[in-house]
């Protein structure tokens, strides 16, 4: 189900965000309802990509075990937790610290795809994935499926789904329900990894639930529009510099409008993300006074991140700090 997301002038009226519209051209600030916390696939591979792959030799995988693949991070841990202290075999298909949106798979990545028996995507997120997927001769699995969608300022389902970390429960127990009717013999295996995980997930969106009731702004303003579901389970208000994608350039008038209001709002933190560049956040912060400070859209983890032995939760508890220091949380 997609939910759309009203837009909410500073005096707290709703409105639209159009930098043209009657009311003072204040873009992109969005109140999502509070609900209860939770592109069509192309069709065939690029021929060169689907002729090299054919070329390449895929790395060997213990014989007889179960194969899978996950389109990025955040669902390479769900998959992983799922089929935690089994023989599956997890092939991620977005290299750590590559962005996740627009990468496309090699042709070594799509002949080791071709043996996996389900592949667990996020459908119209990644373009490259959803082309390969359309020639599998296994399982598809949209983890979208199960998740109640709220649009983004631009009008657009929000993919950022992995955000609310109810929603990656969700997405355990699809997995889990996945996995159970390729391998039924490991049912209980997959539901009781995939109940754990979502405890782990209950316990962390608890931590952030109590983390970040008490602020002395509720306004988050970030680089791109990547954070709309965590504002809708945690009773922020979201605004951003740029659209879903982190590639669009603001207008001089929406940078205008972002400036007084966030003056008007008092905000002391201009957020960029982990990845991209903070120069626009920085400017906008030095313009308004404010400090500029990193979240972490969880995307794809980096080098640092592997060696520190970082994940999804880990890196949620460090945007829960910076959110909390930035917002003036007690």
């Amino acid at each position: 189900m997609r939910v759309d997301r009203p837009h909410a002038h500073p005096n707290g009226n709703l409105s639209h965000s159009d930098e043209n519209d009657s009311h003072c051209g204040y873009p992109r600030l969005v109140t999502r309802p509070l609900v209860d916390h939770r592109a069509v696939r192309r069709l065939a591979l690029v021929g060169a990509l689907a002729l090299s792959a054919v070329a390449c030799g895929s790395e060997s995988t213990p014989s007889g075990a179960l194969v899978v693949a996950a389109g990025f991070a955040p669902l390479e841990d769900v998959v992983a937790a799922v089929t935690a202290g089994t023989d599956v075999v997890v092939i991620p298909l977005v290299p750590h610290g590559e962005e996740a949106h627009e990468y496309e798979p090699t042709a070594k990545q799509l002949d080791q795809l071709a043996d996996a028996e389900v592949l667990f995507l996020l459908d119209g997120f990644q373009p490259a994935v959803d082309a390969a997927a359309a020639s599998l001769d296994g399982e598809v699995v949209d983890l979208f499926a199960d998740i109640e969608r709220i649009d983004s300022a631009d009008g657009v389902a929000d993919p950022h789904v992995w955000l609310d970390p109810t929603n990656m429960a969700t997405m355990a127990g699809t997995v889990a329900a996945a996995l159970s009717r390729i391998d039924p013999s490991r049912s209980t295996t997959w539901t009781a990894n995939a109940a754990a995980y979502a405890a782990r997930m209950t316990d962390l969106d608890g931590e952030m639930t109590v983390g970040l009731t008490d602020c002395a702004s509720d306004l988050l303003v970030t680089g791109h529009d990547a954070f709309g579901y965590l504002a809708a389970a945690y009773g922020l208000r979201s605004v951003s510099i740029a659209g879903i994608s982190p590639s669009e350039e603001p207008s001089a008038a929406t940078l205008e409008a972002l400036a007084e209001l966030a003056r008007t709002e008092g905000v002391t933190t201009i957020f960029f993300e982990e990845g991209l560049p903070a120069d626009l956040s920085a400017t906008l912060a030095d313009e308004v006074g404010a400090t500029a400070a990193q979240l972490d859209p969880v995307e794809a983890l980096s080098a640092e991140q592997i060696a520190a032995g970082d994940n999804y939760a880990s890196i949620m508890r460090a945007n829960l700090a910076a959110l909390r220091s930035g917002l003036g949380c007690t």
